[in-house]
């Protein structure tokens, strides 16, 4: 694909459909999470779909097709994985007031280093760590991830394309998000691999409750 062939540093405001998916699955994917001290749901959601896009738009830079995965379920799974640091690190900073750092030989105080600049090594990272992650497991459970996440495929239906029981493909589906998900760090999500909450449409699209 070369329509994110030249990339600018900030992600357009029309992605492409692709990357737009991906999106939308992660925040369904992340709306359990419940919004970090001092933030209300309807900022956390906006702060959620922010987070996002950056993190596809920087994951379509790092994608290439020997991952084993489309471009899109490797985009979904960096903005999830993005997202959970992030609301991670929110609530850990509003739990306890962290002091500032300071100088071991002046004793004063040393500011914090430049945000942008943290948030670029840690998009840079996160993507490598899912590569990383992805490169560790068997061409079956990337196959699988890929029909789920890739193409929005229920257990059912691909239980019919395998020819085998949707019980299997459920054990196999599992077996593979929760071995990702440890090599990331994060919990699997409650509904990765299971059936859609009530109300979601087939692709992970929602209504505007976020």
């Amino acid at each position: 694909m070369n329509d994110t062939l030249h990339f600018p540093d900030e992600p357009p405001h029309d992605l492409p459909p692709d990357l737009q998916q991906a999106v939308r699955r992660a925040l369904a994917a992340t709306h359990c999470l419940r919004p970090p001290p001092c933030y209300a749901p309807t900022y956390w959601r906006e702060e959620r779909e922010a987070i996002a896009n950056y993190a596809v738009w920087r994951a379509a830079q790092a994608y290439h097709t020997e991952i084993g995965i489309s471009r899109e379920a490797f985009a979904q799974i960096c903005a999830f994985r993005a997202i959970y640091g992030e609301w991670q690190r929110l609530w850990r900073r509003d739990k306890a007031v962290v002091a500032m750092p300071v100088d071991e030989e002046t004793g004063e105080a040393v500011e914090f280093e430049d945000e942008e600049a943290l948030e670029a090594i840690w998009e840079h990272l996160l993507c490598g760590q899912v590569r990383e992650a992805l490169e560790r497991l068997t061409a079956e459970e990337r196959q699988l991830l890929e029909w789920y996440f890739g193409e929005g495929l229920s257990e059912r239906e691909i239980a019919k394309r395998v020819g085998c029981s949707q019980k299997t493909v459920h054990k196999r589906l599992q077996s593979a998000l929760r071995r990702l998900c440890e090599r990331l760090g994060v919990a699997v999500p409650p509904y990765w691999g299971k059936k859609r909450p009530k109300g979601q449409q087939k692709g992970g699209k929602r209504g505007k409750k976020g």
